[in-house]
Order: C-alpha cells, then structure tokens, then sequence
C-alpha cells in the first residue's frame, strides 16, 4: 500500500484549491440571519451567517464593506453573493461577499443590484466619461433585431429628418439564452467596421425577463470601452437596464434616439438661409460704407484742388500789393511834405544852403528808392516761398488721396463676387437653375449648367464619384 506523508498545510491548500475551481462555490446565494458581525482596523468586516442548524464564516473586504455595512448588522435577515474559500491559519470555510441585501428581494433583482454596484464602484456610470454626440454624423450604426419594428421606426425617422446619414444595421438577437452573446457579437462587428460615427442599441419594450440581456457585464463594459459614442435605446420610457447608465446617452424610444442623433435638415436649411440673408446684408451694408467712405475722399480731394490754394495766394498777393500801394503812398506824401518844407527854408536861408539841400535830397529820394525795392524784392521772395510750399503740400495731398482711392478700389474689387469667379471657382446649377452642392442633387444625364468669370457652360452629367472621407 503507497501511503504518502503531507503537511496540515498542504492539506488546507488542496481543500481551497477544490473549493474555489468549484462551479458551484464559485458564486452562491446565501440565505441567513448575522451574527458575530466585526470590523477589523484595516476596515474589513467579519460576520456569520446562520439559518439554526448551521453557521458559514464570511467576510467582506473594505471596498466591499463600505457598500454592505448598514445591511450586514447582526440580527438582520440578508442574502449574500460571494465566491466560497478556505481561510489557511484556521483551515476555516467562509465566503468572500461581494454583495448584501435583506432578504425577501428576488433572485433577478438581487444580482441586478450587485452588478450595478460593482459597475459603479468601477466607474462605469461616472457622468464626467460620457461623451457628446457628434453633431453631424455621417454613418450610425444600429445594433438590434432585423425583423422588428424598431429599425423601420429608425430608418423613418433618418429619411424624415437626416437623409444625409449612412445606416449600417448589425443584426442580433435582443432576448433569450444567446442574447448576451449575439448583442455583443454585433457591436464588436460595428466597431470593427470603424465606419460608425454613433452606435445605437436597441430594443422594443418587453418584460424584464426580456430585457435582461441588456444587465449583461460583458456588454457594459463594451459599451464603456467604445471608441465612438454609444445611446441605448431598450425598451420604453420606464424601462431600465445596466447598459442605460454605462452609455454615452439613454434615450427613451428607439424613435427618440434616431432624433437625438441627427439634426433636423429642415431647421438646418432654415438656418443657412438666414445666415445668407445675413451676409448679403452685412455685404450691402460694408458696401454702402465703403462707398460713403470713397465720397468723403472725393469730396476732400476736391477741396484741396490746386485752383482753391492758387486762389488764395492771388488773394494775398492783390493784398500784399494793396498794402504795399499804401505804404508808398504814404513815403511818398511824407518825402513831398519834407521837400516842401525843405524848399521854404532853402528861401529862407538862401542860395548857400542851396546845395546842401540838394544833396540832402537826392540822398533821401536814394533811400526812399532803395527801401521801397526792398520791400518790394521781400514781398516778391516771400510769394515765391508760398508757392513752393502750396507745390509740395498739393503734390503730397494729391498722392495720399490717390493711394487711398487705390486701396479702397482693390477692397471692393476683392469684395466682388466676380473675384471669386475670376481666380477660376464657378457656380454649378441644374437644369432648374438650383444650386447643385452635392452629387446627391443630380443624376447621370441630367442637364447642368456652369457659371463662369465671362459666361455660362452648358454640359450633361455622365457620372458621379462622391469624395472618401
């Protein structure tokens, strides 16, 4: 007989190896009243569980403790979900609880809670991750069953109010056994694809039996993890499911969600008519001022015309002159008046002052000459200065102006739709004389026209080829 010595040790170790590869221990519901509840300094929590005739050690770690302490209080009648083990020193069988609630709550709702307070305490349902849907989506993509309602409800709402956006359907099956795995199957299948720019999750009411594949774990933190922003979309308004809370936005319907994930085209082209009508009146308007401002320039231009300024140098030249006039006059009465009293006393004092009065004379008419060119030559330099200055002042004037009107000509050459025309853009329109902005406007053969710089085009369309993104 092959006897074989162990150890206490490897004994106990064997017996927690067996008891946690068990399927049935991996994960119990456990009904009891507590007893010997304890809370350890490293904040664990101790308790028994006990139905009279038997009593299983557990123990619920401090992240877990925090969650179940008002539930585990001794006396208290709870159902526990945890994984069985065996503590080594003491070769003790006891449960690990990851979830606590009082008893008389069902089965479903019970691990619905525990689910959800592990998700939570994980940061699935944290409202600073969930991400903004884009506001012009391109492709959406919708997880959900082909033969029900709810893609013709999607699909009617997409024509009504973004015709623009791609549906990519990935199909699955959204209650029963396999559910879990057919919805996640899809979603992995959409996000392969990469296409999708919002994924919706969606389901018609049911039951919460039906609407249970949506509690999946696996499925919520799919969701979590997406790269692109996921909405479900289970059930109806008072439903509710784990994968609500994880996605990016719950809408209440189906329908609502193809609402919440497009724009309305119509309240679109409503806004770009308005914003036309807007530019085209801040563009008659920067118009109106620029050809107010080009007035004032013209009106200015022609105040400082060379004719005003010449004007006002013969006025000061006549004037100077008149002046001029008046202060010879005036010498010259002085001097007649001074020869004439120069006369009386030369018949006064005779014919020996004769001479020297004479000389006196000539000498004052000199000067008299003399000062009176003077100021004639100061007042002559002085007219030729100011028509120097008037010169370069007009010339500078008129060169400031006409760059002015330069620069203002070339804003409003710029300005000018033609402009755009004329650096080779044109305009396409159909043969109604619409707009033509995307392929989807037209057809093969359809009749088409090009507005150009110097005419129009007439043509055919032979073929489309829309741009890849």
């Amino acid at each position: 007989m092959d006897v074989r010595v162990v150890t206490v040790s490897q004994v106990v170790e064997y017996l927690r190896i067996l008891t946690e590869s068990d399927s049935f221990l991996g994960r119990l519901w456990v009904e009891g009243e507590v007893s010997e509840v304890f809370v350890s300094r490293s904040a664990h929590l101790y308790f028994s569980l006990t139905d009279g005739n038997a009593k299983i050690k557990g123990v619920a770690y401090r992240n877990v403790a925090m969650r179940v302490q008002h539930v585990l209080t001794a006396g208290a009648s709870v159902t526990v979900s945890g994984r069985a083990t065996v503590y080594a020193p003491r070769a003790e069988f006891q449960i690990v609880a990851e979830f606590a609630d009082s008893s008389g709550v069902g089965i479903l709702a019970l691990e619905y809670q525990r689910l959800r307070a592990k998700l939570e305490a994980d940061g699935l349902f944290d409202p600073a991750r969930k991400r903004p849907l884009p506001e012009f989506p391109r492709v959406i993509g919708v997880v959900t069953s082909p033969g029900g309602a709810v893609i013709h409800d999607i699909q009617t709402v997409l024509r009504r109010r973004f015709p623009l956006v791609e549906l990519i359907v990935s199909p699955a099956q959204v209650q029963g056994a396999g559910a879990p795995d057919s919805i996640r199957r899809a979603f992995d299948h959409l996000l392969e694809d990469g296409r999708a720019e919002v994924i919706i999750i969606a389901r018609g009411g049911g039951s919460a039996e039906d609407l249970s594949a949506f509690n999946d774990e696996n499925l919520a933190r799919m969701a979590f993890a997406s790269p692109v922003p996921v909405v479900s979309a289970i059930g109806h308004e008072t439903d509710f499911s784990l994968l609500d809370d994880v996605a990016d936005l719950r809408a209440p319907t189906p329908t609502a969600a193809a609402e919440l994930c497009t724009p309305d085209i119509a309240e679109f082209s409503l806004q770009i008519i308005e914003f036309e009508e807007r530019m085209g009146r801040a563009i008659d308007m920067h118009l109106r001022r620029a050809q107010s401002a080009l007035n004032e320039e013209v009106q200015r231009l022609d105040r400082s015309t060379p004719d005003v300024a010449i004007a006002r140098c013969r006025t000061n030249i006549v004037e100077l002159d008149r002046r001029l006039n008046l202060v010879i006059t005036a010498r010259t009465i002085r001097a007649r008046s001074a020869l004439d009293l120069d006369q009386t006393r030369l018949h006064h004092l005779g014919l020996r002052r004769f001479d020297n009065l004479r000389t006196d004379l000539a000498a004052r008419r000199l000067v008299l000459g003399s000062l009176v060119l003077g100021r004639v030559a100061e007042a002559n330099l002085a007219c030729q200065n100011s028509h120097m200055r008037l010169d370069n002042a007009w010339s500078t004037v008129v060169a400031s102006r006409r760059q002015s009107l330069l620069f203002a000509t070339s804003r409003l050459r710029d300005l000018s739709p033609r402009s755009v025309l004329h650096r080779g853009y044109s305009v396409l329109l159909d043969g109604q004389g619409e707009l033509v902005a995307s392929i989807a406007q037209t057809r093969s053969g359809a009749a088409i026209q090009a507005i150009v710089e110097d005419g129009t085009i007439q043509g055919t369309v032979t073929s489309t080829v829309p741009i890849r993104r």
